[in-house]
């Protein structure tokens, strides 16, 4: 059974989306490609596609009581990269679990179209992954309407006569963005069809080039990560795709994220993994930033470079509350724009996810 049929058979059939496919095989075998969220087009959405991924190699469980709230830190001492992920430590490893592992986020794709700039591919994901094995796992998930991106852009956009379409170029390929949103879709992986995934995939993962992936280890395994971090580096950060040899800080920082929002580890492997990030060169401090909800946070930047042709040069960010360091989401940046992007200003993001909700939790499943 192969990465696509194992997460077919955890949510049921999917279409036959190239892009959906490509989407999900990237996030089994190559979390560090530049990310890109387009709409789910099945009952689960991309972060319960990598948490299924998660599912498959055996999630990272501890024992412990419900969650705690995280300590807000206070003191005024000076502010840079290392000072940031050592405080995002310290507060993760005093994380406890509970019942549930929940991902609750929104996000979109920006386009440029007829001298403005709207955001597509908008998406709503919240999963829930049980703590016990003997209790199935949901899913929620719908598609939002695309929209201008800023305030300026809905003026252009009005001006334009308010269309409620758009033809876009995504990864080279004609597609159509609209309006229109989805109501919730449902999706639900039974602790038998869990078993099934685990199983399937420890045998793919045997003396395949997966097995150092992120969903081809055991949680024993994992809970000796904490105390071994080269390991955890060997799993996290060991080298970038290739290609991406000049990037390997955004590379590092954005499969660190996906790691520590998408699978449900235990604090001390979280802590290990906000540690990896410390001794990264080229992950620098931006400063105060807000989020698309509005929300202050500080944010960690590395610079990479669109691979799609058009040159556009970019921040990849990960933002963090500035008082108890928790993930805020991740977004990309506009430092230079190019090709099918030009006209986008420095500043605009080129893509964002905001994480409303990562943790564990003792509430019973529901959506927003």
């Amino acid at each position: 059974m192969d990465d696509l049929a194992m997460v077919r058979e955890l949510y049921g059939e999917t279409p036959a989306d190239p892009e959906l496919r490509e989407r999900v095989r990237v996030r089994l075998t190559e979390p560090a490609r530049p990310r890109r969220r387009v709409k789910a087009t099945f009952g689960l959405g991309l972060a319960a596609a990598a948490t299924a991924a998660a599912l498959a190699g055996g999630t990272l469980l501890s024992g412990g009581a419900p969650a705690a709230p995280p300590r807000e830190t206070t003191a005024a001492q000076p502010m840079d990269a290392r000072t940031v992920l050592l405080a995002a430590a310290d507060n993760a490893a005093r994380e406890k679990p509970g019942r549930y592992w929940r991902l609750h986020t929104t996000g979109g794709q920006s386009y440029r179209v007829d001298g403005y700039t709207i955001e597509g591919y908008r998406w709503e994901t919240d999963a829930w992954t049980a703590r016990s094995t003997d209790e199935p796992d949901l899913y929620f998930d719908r598609d939002l309407p695309t929209r201008p991106l800023t305030a300026a852009d809905a003026a252009a956009w009005r001006a334009a006569g308010s269309p409620t379409t758009w033809r876009v170029s995504s990864n080279g390929d004609p597609r159509v963005l609209t309006t229109r949103s989805t109501g919730w879709r449902y999706g639900r992986a039974t602790p038998g069809k869990k078993k099934r995934i685990r199983e399937d995939m420890r045998k793919a993962c045997a003396g395949s080039r997966l097995k150092d992936a992120p969903q081809c280890v055991s949680p024993q395994e994992a809970d000796r990560f904490a105390a071994d971090p080269a390991r955890l580096k060997e799993m996290l950060a060991a080298r970038p795709p290739r290609g991406l040899e000049g990037e390997a800080a955004r590379v590092d920082m954005l499969r660190i994220f996906t790691f520590l929002t998408d699978k449900p580890a235990t604090p001390a492997v979280r802590a290990a993994a906000f540690r990896l990030l410390v001794e990264t060169p080229g992950i620098r401090l931006v400063g105060p930033v807000r989020d698309a909800a509005g929300r202050p946070g500080v944010a960690l930047a590395a610079r990479g470079t669109m691979r799609e042709g058009s040159g556009t040069v970019y921040d990849q960010q990960i933002i963090l509350d500035p008082k108890t360091y928790r993930i805020l989401g991740e977004q990309r940046v506009v430092v230079r724009a190019g090709g099918s992007m030009a006209g986008m200003s420095p500043g605009t993001v080129l893509s964002r996810t905001l994480v409303h909700r990562v943790g564990w939790t003792d509430e019973r499943p529901r959506h927003p």
